[in-house]
């Protein structure tokens, strides 16, 4: 995710705090997002964590465009949570779609967090 950054600051006005899950153990990652109320994550391994997550615990996946796979998804309907997914514009077409840099727009962000957190 390109704009990372940028989303990251987003996300602190509402109150989001970034997590590097890599940084922690698994038991610690599963009591990080057990206790979670929203999620925001890039698709990858890590947010397998959401498994962990309350019932009640609202769910964002971002990816690339192109890149259709509905395992979260599938995680997070089972527990019954809010989940979205934004698709963000590719900056290269060079690898594998679920490889490729990406971008999501930050207005369109805002505005997804936004309905999240409404729901």
């Amino acid at each position: 995710l390109l704009n990372e950054a940028e989303l990251l600051q987003i996300s602190a006005r509402y109150g989001f705090e970034t997590i590097l899950p890599e940084a922690h153990s698994v038991r610690q990652q599963a009591r990080i997002f057990s206790e979670a109320e929203s999620v925001i994550g890039v698709k990858g391994a890590a947010l397998t964590n959401i498994i962990f997550a309350p019932p009640s615990c609202r769910v964002m996946v971002l990816s690339p465009g192109g890149f259709i796979d509905p395992f979260y998804w599938n995680i997070a309907g089972t527990h019954h949570a809010h989940y979205a997914k934004l698709f963000g514009a590719l900056a290269s077409r060079d690898r594998a779609v679920s490889h490729n840099d990406f971008t999501i727009d930050p207005v369109r962000f805002d505005a997804a967090l936004q309905r999240m957190l409404a729901a």
